[in-house]
């Protein structure tokens, strides 16, 4: 990761300083927990998080991939995945 691309992070992180603490919130200037913010700041970077599938740890099982269907949609608080580029 470049100087410039870390430096760019923070920069954007900044901009949700003075957001309140909401649970399970990501918008800058509504509410964000603590994960909500890097789903902020995901969103402000690259755009909509993807995903028909996902990859999770399940308390009942294990790390597994899922379909992401209606149900887990409905349960999921932060989908994430690793860029190729910036």
């Amino acid at each position: 990761m470049t100087e410039v691309f870390q430096e760019r992070i923070v920069a954007v992180a900044r901009t949700f300083i003075g957001t309140p603490y909401r649970h399970q919130g990501s918008l800058k200037g509504v509410g964000c927990d603590c994960l909500g913010l890097i789903r902020g700041v995901w969103r402000e970077l690259y755009g909509a998080t993807p995903g028909d599938r996902f990859i999770h740890a399940s308390e009942q099982a294990a790390v597994l991939e899922s379909p992401l269907v209606p149900a887990w949609r409905r349960r999921i608080a932060g989908v994430f995945r690793f860029p190729e580029t910036f």
